[in-house]
């Protein structure tokens, strides 16, 4: 993609952005997008199929900032390190926080939080392999998925009050996990 090309999906990015802080997603035009960005309709639909579209690919930039591709193929990853990954995806997701919570609203929430989990599945996936032998492993990866992703939904519809260190604190606590004195 070349410069013009970037600078034009920055602009409705942003416009996307500006509309959301006064209305929700679905309540939202194209005409009302392409007007902010100040560009055609043609070109709008030279970059997103449809306003849907547009707000997958924003979820897409979203998730590829905040993982980096190496954590997506871990595998026997030590609790220091989870606590770790955990805690950097909690950071981003604060300083990120008006793409979030464009991306988050009630209309997109389910997509939001799908592709979300399919990251952190792939960064929970090696904690589990060495954390309580009893349980199988599909049990023990589903909980930490679902905890985890449930104290995310939490705070961002809490506006993200609380600091990244306090979710964690808060979440290894409820797991009866402690791995924070290991920061």
């Amino acid at each position: 993609m070349d410069r013009r090309q970037q600078k034009t999906r920055e602009a409705i990015y942003q416009s996307l952005s500006r509309l959301l802080k006064k209305k929700d997603f679905n309540h939202i035009t194209v005409q009302e997008i392409i007007d902010g960005a100040n560009i055609s309709r043609s070109t709008f639909y030279a970059h997103f199929e449809t306003k849907d579209m547009l707000l997958q690919n924003i979820n897409l930039l979203i998730f590829e900032h905040i993982f980096p591709e190496d954590w997506l193929s871990a595998s026997d990853t030590p609790p220091y390190e989870v606590y770790r990954k955990l805690r950097h995806v909690l950071y981003h997701l604060k300083e990120d926080r008006p793409e979030i919570l464009c991306a988050f609203s009630d209309e997109s929430r389910a997509g939001f939080m799908e592709n979300f989990k399919s990251y952190m599945r792939n960064i929970l996936r090696g904690y589990t392999d060495n954390l309580l032998p009893n349980v199988p492993p599909d049990f023990k990866l589903n909980f930490l998925l679902e905890s985890f992703c449930g104290a995310v939904e939490w705070w961002i519809q809490n506006d993200l009050q609380e600091t990244p260190y306090e979710i964690m604190t808060y979440f290894c606590s409820c797991i009866g996990y402690h791995f924070v004195t290991m920061d």
